[in-house]
């Protein structure tokens, strides 16, 4: 069972069915990868993929590919998750930063990120919970 370390998510990410879904995506990972489910604007579910796959100790985000990605799929909003293999479920200075950057490149293309969730083994971080999103 998931414990949360950012606080209360919000209801629809919430479900558990939901997280262990994603948190499945890194079980047995022997490096960092970034796993992005597509949403449209109200929302509601269009795809999700691995988009990058990284080294044990990191991974490069990218975000001309990752919002091109998204804006071909038609997705008005996007929930980042990635894995940390080191068990510490906090993100980053770079997670923050990158973060960031993609909140505001999105939001000129409106391009909403609903949430960047953080897996390690037995644990996940929200950032929106924990109001690091803006």
């Amino acid at each position: 069972m998931l414990s949360s370390q950012g606080g209360a998510i919000p209801p629809p990410l919430a479900d558990p069915a939901f997280l262990g879904y994603l948190h499945a995506k890194f079980e047995g990972a022997a490096e960092e990868r970034l796993h992005i489910v597509y949403c449209d604007a109200a929302q509601r579910y269009l795809h999700d993929e691995t988009f990058v796959i990284g080294s044990s100790r990191h991974l490069v985000l990218k975000a001309r590919p990752l919002v091109h990605r998204a804006l071909s799929i038609g997705a008005g909003s996007l929930i980042m998750a990635h894995n940390h293999l080191s068990g510490r479920c906090r993100p980053s200075p770079q997670d923050i930063h990158a973060t960031h950057r993609l909140q505001e490149l999105g939001a000129a293309l409106e391009l909403t990120l609903i949430d960047h969730l953080i897996f390690t083994r037995e644990r996940f971080f929200s950032m929106a919970a924990a109001g690091l999103l803006a």
